[in-house]
């Protein structure tokens, strides 16, 4: 079983950004909650990995995961967007299951007044039917390392490979990768992988300009990882894999999230109006706070209507990574699998 959450329209812009800004755009998820609706659709198989290839999800998409979901293109950004997690906040279920492509069963509709976490996983745009706000937050690797999969590209099976060709997806990060690049040895160079669709990084050695066989790569792969927050591990891929299936880097290696710090323990109470810190932005509403974990309250002449807990010393998103995005106007659908539909909408915050 599937769902959407489809970003409703708040102005008639449109804003699709890929490139150039796609990073920032991600980035700027993880610290403004948006609003937007779901529908259910069906789940990924074997024979339909979805848009992302990520199947049979990785412990990311497993540890205290409610559904899978896809992303429509401006948030999908050529598979950027593929592997993160989002938690939401249901406040009203709206139209009955019964209406919805899916079985209609108790145990497929959403939780509601209850935060639960979607695992993104495709690329489907689409309108959805179920109120909800979310937000961009860390997946749990469940205490697993970094894995790395094979496009078929690369594993031509039985272990084994194409020489000139290396076709790499990274999996099971809190966050999604930025950048991957990979030694390549007749070069005696580090090389910046090219971002395909799916999340999957590429190196081919023509770019290396050598001939015979200093122009070939092969395992075991050296490689370098930048996450979305800037940080960057070594680690060694030891060996071809069967296409789409793990294999766990090597050493190990374990990623920080991003997300602004957990859950503060201090009290709303204890907050003077005239010390209210601002949480989330100027635009961000009650169901927005909440997935924040922070106070709220009705009065606005009182400062900030969402604001810290006592003893609350979590850093913005925008602040501590300068995400850049500002005001822009950006859309996201999520849904749990995926019916390819032409239609799709914004949201401009």
């Amino acid at each position: 079983m599937m769902f959407c959450v489809l970003l409703l329209v708040a102005s008639l812009g449109l804003i699709c950004e890929v490139t150039g800004d796609a990073w920032n755009t991600l980035l700027n998820l993880y610290s403004t909650p948006r609003e937007g609706a779901l529908t259910y659709y069906w789940d990924l198989t074997d024979a339909d990995r979805g848009q992302c290839r990520i199947h049979p999800d990785p412990p990311t998409g497993t540890n205290g995961i409610w559904r899978t979901i896809a992303l429509p293109p401006d948030v999908f950004a050529d598979g950027r967007g593929c592997g993160m997690c989002f938690e939401v906040l249901h406040t009203n279920i709206g139209m009955s299951d019964k209406s919805t492509p899916g079985s209609g069963q108790e145990s497929d509709i959403p939780p509601q007044n209850q935060k639960f976490k979607v695992f993104a996983n495709n690329q489907c745009p689409i309108s959805g039917k179920f109120q909800a706000t979310w937000v961009a937050v860390d997946c749990d690797s469940g205490g697993q390392p970094v894995q790395f999969a094979f496009d078929p590209g690369t594993s031509t099976g039985n272990n084994g490979y194409n020489a000139h060709f290396l076709s790499i997806q990274v999996r099971n990060m809190p966050i999604p990768p930025r950048k991957v690049e990979v030694y390549h040895k007749g070069s005696d160079r580090w090389w910046t992988m090219d971002q395909w669709a799916a999340g999957v990084f590429v190196f081919k050695t023509e770019v290396t300009g050598l001939k015979g066989g200093q122009r070939r790569i092969e395992p075991p792969y050296s490689v370098r990882i930048t996450s979305l927050k800037g940080q960057v591990l070594n680690t060694t891929i030891p060996r071809i894999h069967t296409a789409w299936q793990p294999i766990n880097s090597d050493p190990p290696i374990f990623f920080e999230g991003i997300s602004p710090g957990g859950t503060p323990r201090g009290l709303c109470s204890a907050v003077e109006e005239a010390d209210r810190q601002p949480c989330g932005g100027s635009n961000v509403d009650e169901n927005g706070c909440s997935l924040l974990n922070c106070c709220w309250k009705e009065d606005e002449e009182a400062g900030p209507q969402c604001f810290r807990r006592s003893g609350d010393d979590r850093q913005d998103t925008q602040d501590q990574y300068d995400s850049g995005t500002g005001g822009k106007g950006i859309g996201l659908a999520l849904i749990v699998g995926c019916l390819m539909v032409a239609a799709w909408v914004v949201v401009a915050i």
